[in-house]
């Protein structure tokens, strides 16, 4: 319809959305231009990823997105990702596991390019069938031994050992370490071996 209206090929209007102005006079990107403001034409993302297998979207699943840590972290991610006009699912598990099936499930299923995962540790065979197709996952904040991703991880164990050697060299002597149970949380463990 718009390539009708604005008298030019269908492949003129796809070069013009998909910003290829370098093949089209002025005059006819204006032309396009003019006609999709006036009809309010707005492209179907679902048709386009499609056609070219990526939907520009990127799943990222946190623990807690009460945390300090998850707050900062997703605000990285969000800022880099519109830097490359990519969009971000955020999902909050609340360190439920069954939440957490929920939205990998619904994330695959949106067929996302890729996952950013804070893990409950509960969910390691349903991430192992999806690594195995090729679906690019990227572990923050916990390590899983049994997942083959690739992850980006603080040094826990370094950081609770910087902590109890700082307050000792103030002359602290009873040093207690509150944290929830530790389950198969890697970075609790961590931290837990380095205060000990």
């Amino acid at each position: 319809d718009i390539a009708r209206l604005a008298g030019v090929s269908k492949s003129t209007v796809s070069q013009y959305l998909n910003k290829r102005y370098e093949f089209m006079s002025e005059e006819t990107r204006k032309r396009i231009e003019e006609v999709i403001q006036k009809t309010g034409y707005l492209p179907n993302a679902l048709a386009r990823s499609l056609k070219v297998k990526k939907t520009h979207t990127i799943g990222v699943i946190v623990a807690s997105i009460l945390y300090d840590y998850s707050t900062a972290v997703m605000r990285g991610i969000e800022d880099y990702c519109n830097l490359h006009q990519y969009n971000v699912f955020l999902c909050n598990a609340d360190h439920d596991p069954e939440k957490e099936r929920k939205y990998l499930e619904m994330l695959f299923s949106k067929q996302v390019d890729g996952l950013i995962l804070a893990s409950t540790g509960e969910n390691n065979e349903l991430l192992r069938q999806y690594i195995k197709r090729g679906f690019p996952i990227v572990l923050i904040d916990r390590r899983l031994d049994d997942v083959p991703a690739d992850g980006v991880f603080s040094n826990n164990f370094q950081g609770a050992l910087d902590l109890v050697h700082h307050l000792i060299r103030l002359g602290h002597r009873k040093i207690a370490l509150l944290s929830p149970e530790l389950r198969e949380v890697s970075s609790r463990k961590e931290r837990y071996g380095g205060y000990m």
